[in-house]
């Protein structure tokens, strides 16, 4: 079967769909069992939004004890959207769902524009690239939702702009602002498109002064506004002279993803280019963003499929470099398309599954164990978790992470509240040095025979044992100066 019959046709294009589609909500579903979901990011994502429906605080407890307004992490308040949902499902589980469906919508986005268009066969092609694309497959894995559910609204945007439907492409364009303090750079983008695509510089002019306003509202005026002066983290990450390699190998790479067809089209430069305008002036901060890696490049890729997808319009109408009836050009797109359903091969969520099934029964039986341990402890105690089993505590109220990450492990032992500690033992799923969890362990069982706290041992000496300890009152100054000098040794300098 020729790979051009792959992205042309309806019937392989709806089979791809189901299987594609559904691996990832099997995925998702195998997380929330066998304890893949995390803290960072899906946890801040979720925690504010679930306790200002639970308690009425919209507070981010896990970026530093006592908490902080959830916008020093992100500008993201349309996430309080998913507050029903939450409410009936506490769980992280929710985000996972949402940010799947927000993947598939988008092919069907374009599906439906492509028939629009009178894009025949073709059609399917862009939906297609979308289903397994190498970058998107990256972010379908990442722990980060809020820019990925924002997906639908950018390529909706486009599309309208596209079609000339400029009222209708308001909606979805103020919607994308409200997913995060970078994304009216998705405005700029569209403003170009329209201005150097459709000519129409009064409207293109206008999206982009918007944009750029917006965003600057968004760092400097309301995110300090609501979060008592604090900037938001990325700030003061202004560095555009640093890593000038890595930037342009990044750009590169993002190209080479959908083909370098900007070769074929130059001025879709100029409206594709502006999403990358953080990763290009900031630094070190933005590191893993130059290779591709983790959440960083969703909505850019989403604006170079828009802008893949116009080209393929122009390219049928002859209006591009690009010539299928040319043998050379013909070879390119098939080598091209090949490498790309290599890359989807080598990492689709059925073969991740497979890999990681022989820990789920274990995983299983360590979640059973802390739903179990949850119905003993007292709610009103602060509850440290590990992000491994966090997704089963994450609705009570005086949550935090027990983690290395910020000192976390430290802080409850530094504080005058009673408090309770869970976290599993086994090496894989307590994400604590296995050289820390004995030493622990065996401090928390001197503690418990002298009286200073309470301590179950769940599943004691098996896999799936899990650890919980209470302590009602602070520790002895000799004794906290023995542990400390053991949580010290793990302490971030």
């Amino acid at each position: 079967m020729s790979i051009f019959k792959l992205f042309t046709n309806k019937k392989l294009f709806w089979g791809m769909f189901v299987v594609i589609v559904g691996g990832w909500f099997l995925y998702a579903l195998c997380d929330y069992y066998f304890l893949g979901i995390r803290i960072w990011d899906t946890g801040l994502h979720v925690q504010p939004v679930l306790h200002w429906v639970l308690y009425g605080e919209y507070i981010d407890k896990f970026l530093a004890d006592g908490g902080v307004h959830p916008f020093v992490n992100h500008f993201r308040p349309l996430l309080l959207v998913l507050a029903p949902f939450l409410y009936l499902w506490q769980t992280m589980l929710v985000i996972h769902l949402a940010k799947v469906i927000a993947f598939a919508s988008c092919p069907l986005i374009f599906l439906y524009f492509g028939k629009k268009f009178g894009l025949e066969k073709l059609m399917f092609a862009i939906p297609t690239l979308w289903l397994i694309h190498d970058v998107l497959i990256t972010v379908m894995y990442a722990g980060n939702q809020s820019t990925t559910l924002s997906l639908p609204f950018i390529v909706l945007a486009f599309m309208l702009a596209m079609n000339k439907s400029y009222r209708l492409m308001w909606l979805p364009l103020l919607a994308v602002v409200f997913f995060k303090e970078n994304l009216p750079l998705v405005w700029i983008c569209l403003g170009m498109f329209i201005g150097v695509e459709q000519k129409n510089w009064k409207l293109g002019s206008l999206i982009i002064t918007l944009g750029i306003l917006s965003g600057l509202l968004i760092y400097f005026v309301i995110i300090p506004g609501v979060a008592a002066g604090t900037m938001q983290h990325s700030a003061n990450a202004f560095q555009p002279l640093t890593l000038i390699g890595e930037k342009i190998q990044m750009l590169i790479r993002v190209y080479l993803t959908m083909g370098f067809f900007v070769f074929f089209r130059p001025q879709a430069i100029l409206y594709t280019l502006p999403a990358y305008a953080v990763y290009l002036i900031a630094g070190k901060s933005v590191y893993p963003a130059l290779f591709l890696n983790f959440h960083y490049h969703d909505f850019t890729t989403a604006i170079l499929f828009c802008a893949g997808f116009f080209f393929l319009v122009k390219t049928k109408e002859g209006q591009t470099r690009f010539n299928i009836q040319l043998k050379g050009h013909r070879r390119y797109l098939k080598v091209c398309l090949v490498i790309m359903m290599l890359f989807y091969i080598a990492k689709t969520p059925y073969i991740r599954m497979i890999q990681k099934s022989a820990l789920y029964p274990l995983a299983f039986k360590i979640r059973q164990t802390a739903e179990q341990a949850k119905k003993t402890i007292v709610k009103t105690n602060h509850i440290y978790a590990v992000g491994t089993i966090m997704d089963v505590f994450i609705n009570l109220r005086h949550i935090h992470a027990f983690e290395f990450r910020d000192n976390n492990h430290i802080d409850p032992y530094i504080q005058q509240k009673p408090f309770t500690i869970i976290f599993p033992t086994h090496p894989k799923f307590s994400l604590l040095p296995t050289s820390f969890v004995s030493q622990y362990v065996g401090f928390l069982n001197q503690h418990h025979k002298k009286g200073l706290c309470s301590l179950t041992i769940y599943n004691k000496d098996k896999d799936e044992e899990l650890v919980v300890v209470n302590y009602l009152d602070k520790l002895p100054v000799s004794e906290q100066k023995k542990l400390m000098a053991l949580l010290d040794q793990y302490s971030e300098r």
